[in-house]
Formats: structure tokens, C-alpha cells, sequence
């Protein structure tokens, strides 16, 4: 889950895949794994309410609320 965090760090920032991971996004891959980890057996449940335990997903991967921190790598055009 740390992996697939980390790529999807890099593909919204748009970096290479190869690169390492920038040291301002740890907390953020950790936080991502974690909620990659709390929704197995959950994918893509949109509502979800059981003795109180109320759930919902905005989409069926990463929120955007997580995805929002990670600022994209601006490419020189000349």
C-alpha cells in the first residue's frame, strides 16, 4: 500500500517513477496507505450504515481531500 501511495504521489506531481519520492510528501504516503488499508473489503462502497457505523466514499480510489496536498511539478516549455 506504501507503493501503490507513493505512485500515486508521483503521478499527480508528475514525476518520474524512477525518481524518489520528495521527503514533504512521507506523511502524506503514510496517510494515503492508510486509507487504502481501512477500505479493503470496502472498495467502492458509496453508503454503507450498520448499528450506527455510518460510511460513504467520495470515489472508489484516493479522495481528492488527500490528493489536493501534493502541488504538480511545472514543466520549462521553450
Amino acid at each position: 500500500m506504501l507503493d501503490r501511495a507513493e505512485s500515486k504521489i508521483k503521478e499527480r506531481r508528475r514525476s518520474p517513477p524512477d525518481a524518489p519520492l520528495e521527503s514533504q510528501y512521507n506523511e502524506l504516503q503514510i496517510q494515503i496507505a492508510i486509507f487504502l488499508y481501512n477500505k479493503q473489503g470496502a472498495e467502492g462502497e458509496t453508503a454503507h450504515n450498520e448499528n450506527g457505523v455510518n460510511r460513504s466514499y467520495e470515489n472508489a480510489d484516493i479522495p481528492d481531500s488527500l490528493l489536493k496536498e501534493i502541488i504538480p511539478m511545472a514543466v520549462m516549455v521553450s
